[in-house]
């Protein structure tokens, strides 16, 4: 369930014919063309949440709110990119969990290259990484 002060944005793909239904409930809310048209894809603000649905700041409670409206969550990433000598170190900053990229001491470095192995590495993947080199790079 979302929480009271949560950003959330309504979905671009509403159908004012259909019933949207709320995680875990049986309870159900349609929405009238006019709502939809006014407020799809917006960002809202829940002012009050409850089993049944959700108010927001921005409608009041003129219109009630259920799960299936908003758009899915999308998880932020926070990742730190450090570079030392020839190696660049991938942080995520709320896991802890790390990556490291070292370039071989014949090749020349590429800091960018670095950083996307660092990631690579940083997520566990530990499949081949291939990195070709295009014409735009001169090389």
């Amino acid at each position: 369930m979302r929480k009271v002060g949560e950003k959330v944005r309504l979905r671009t793909d509403l159908d004012w014919n259909k019933r949207y239904k709320m995680n875990g409930c049986n309870n159900s809310a349609a929405m009238t063309r006019t709502i939809i048209n006014f407020l799809r894809g917006k960002e809202l603000t829940i002012s009050e949440a409850s089993e049944i649905g959700y108010f927001c700041e921005e409608t009041g409670t003129d219109f009630i709110f259920t799960d299936e409206m908003f758009e899915d969550e999308v998880e932020t990433l926070c990742i730190a990119i450090h570079r030392n000598g020839k190696s660049v170190i991938a942080e995520d900053l709320q896991t802890g969990r790390m990556g490291i990229a070292n370039c071989h001491p014949v090749d020349k470095f590429n800091a960018e290259y670095g950083a996307i192995i660092a990631i690579h590495r940083m997520f566990g993947e530990t499949s081949s990484l291939i990195i070709v080199k295009g014409e735009e790079d001169g090389n």
